[in-house]
């Protein structure tokens, strides 16, 4: 019995014990802290007289970058991995994907820019080509429209940015509602 207990204080007291469990307090306390910025984040833009428009893409960068910056803490603490050279590596290969994936780079970007520069944001009534709606959401890859029959339309990031976009101002914007009756004699025309 009491070489199964020293054999237990010997593993605890190795240090590739101690490393998996600082990871998994570094990966817990990440955990907690993405999830709860992420609603500071949610709640501050979605306040009044705060100018970014509440989108998606912004808590999605942010969640993106704690999640690598605690990775590379973990590294680097818990299992001395040299995180300097692995951040060289890893730029040479995203470049290399990059150009694989111009596309979605082109998407990731553009909805940054459509975000930021406040190009559209989610309540906006737009005009993108033939497509005309209210935004409901601007997200890495494309954004959301949706228009006044009921259907979604996911427009690229890219596309708002290459092509002319159109918003109407909610004062600009008028509805007909017409309701016939049977009878010939009472037509009804209401219109607000």
């Amino acid at each position: 019995m009491e070489e199964i207990g020293n054999s237990i204080r010997e593993f605890v007291e190795t240090s590739g014990f101690q490393a998996f469990i600082l990871a998994f307090f570094i990966l817990v306390f990440t955990a907690i802290a993405v999830h709860l910025i992420s609603r500071l984040i949610r709640r501050a833009l979605s306040s009044d007289g705060i100018t970014l428009p509440s989108s998606s893409i912004l808590i999605n960068v942010v969640r993106v970058t704690i999640w690598v910056f605690s990775l590379s803490l973990i590294l680097s603490w818990c299992f001395k991995i040299d995180v300097q050279g692995l951040l060289a590596a890893l730029g040479v290969g995203g470049i290399l994907v990059s150009l694989g994936l111009q596309d979605t780079v082109k998407n990731l970007f553009g909805g940054l820019q459509v975000t930021l520069m406040k190009i559209v944001k989610p309540g906006d009534h737009i005009i993108v080509g033939a497509t005309e709606g209210i935004v409901s959401d601007v997200s890495l890859r494309h954004t959301v429209v949706n228009d006044y029959e009921g259907t979604t339309h996911l427009i690229p990031n890219a596309v708002l940015n290459n092509t002319e976009v159109q918003k109407i101002e909610p004062h600009h914007l008028v509805s007909t509602m017409i309701s016939f009756v049977n009878d010939t004699r009472d037509i009804d025309t209401t219109i607000r």
